[in-house]
Formats: structure tokens, sequence, C-alpha cells
């Protein structure tokens, strides 16, 4: 039976055209489900570690919040979170961060920093 991981964080987009950077460290294949919360509407993206685009969403959680779902390797992710609305969008969001490995087994976590 998989056992799900997930840590939450709370940012703030404060100015027109902040971006909110994220470093997700992940322990083992499985996948990585990334939304926001909140009243500001959010755009989010998933990079791996050398920075190359895997995934973004517009829309999908709650509100005008984001969400996206991607099956990932172990190894470290950047995600990274900016306001709608030509990048104008200001205030306050939490990210919720969930994984779910492959196959069962325990995880030892998934950890998230804000950079």
């Amino acid at each position: 039976m998989a056992t799900e991981r997930s840590a939450e964080v709370a940012g703030a987009l404060e100015a027109a055209g902040d971006v909110d950077d994220f470093r997700v460290e992940v322990p083992e294949a499985g996948s990585l489900t990334v939304e926001t919360t909140g009243r500001t509407d959010t755009v989010g993206a998933l990079e791996g570690a050398a920075g190359q685009a895997l995934t973004d969403a517009d829309d999908g959680g709650a509100g005008t919040n984001f969400l996206f779902e991607r099956q990932v390797q172990a190894g470290s992710y950047y995600i990274k979170v900016e306001g709608v609305a030509a990048r104008r969008a200001t205030g306050a969001y939490v990210v919720a961060v969930r994984f779910t490995p492959v196959g069962g087994g325990t995880t030892v976590g998934v950890w998230s920093h804000r950079l």
C-alpha cells in the first residue's frame, strides 16, 4: 500500500511580476501533485533539477488556483508560483505538495523549501 506524504508552505506575491520558487526533494519514483489555495489567482510550473520545464497549470484547483500532477523520479524539483492577469496578481496563497510513491512501501518524506 502506498504511503502519501505532503507539505504545505505559505507564500505571498508581493508585487506585480513576483515569482516565488520552491524546491521539493522527492525520495523515490511516484506521483507529485502540486496545488495552491487561497484568493490569489495563481499559475504554477514544475521544473527539473536542471531547470527544464516539465509541466504547468493555470487552473484545475479550487477557484482561481492551479493544480497539476506529474509522475516523477527521485530527485530535486522546482515549483514556480506566479500571479495571473498578465502576471500582475498579488496576494497570499498556500502551495500544497503531495507525493505518493509507486508500488507501495514507505518513503523518507517530501521536503518543500522556499527559495
